[in-house]
């Protein structure tokens, strides 16, 4: 894959995970401003059990981290993606946090891996 700009990647990626909250029975609205510089949190998905996005329905806020990441053919199974240990650190005192890690082919086409990353099984 050609060299993309970061931020073109950031913009792809977060783009991937709004289309994601559009699908049927998808009660989740983003936010995840593209450009931030919060440390090892990029925003938060809102999970409701329904379509109104009423407070009645309202569950909870998960803090997010979201990675593009450029490649030449989309992985299979499972996907490793290296963090920094502060990361996780701050994931553990934030109570965790959802990684979504992007894969971008050449023609902006996506693939998203997940992980829920908590506290019981984050050990720093």
């Amino acid at each position: 894959m050609a060299k993309m700009a970061n931020r073109k990647k950031e913009q792809i990626a977060v783009s991937a995970i709004e289309r994601e909250t559009f699908r049927e029975g998808a009660y989740l609205v983003t936010d995840i401003p593209v450009g931030d510089k919060a440390p090892s949190f990029d925003g938060h998905i809102t999970v409701f059990n329904d379509d109104s996005e009423s407070k009645e329905s309202y569950l909870n806020d998960v803090p997010t981290q979201v990675k593009g990441t450029g490649v030449k053919h989309f992985s299979e199974g499972t996907r490793k993606f290296p963090l920094d240990l502060a990361h996780y650190k701050n994931y553990y005192k934030r109570g965790g946090c959802l990684l979504l890690v992007v894969e971008i082919l050449e023609n902006t086409e996506t693939k998203i891996f997940y992980k829920q990353l908590l506290p019981m099984s984050i050990t720093v």
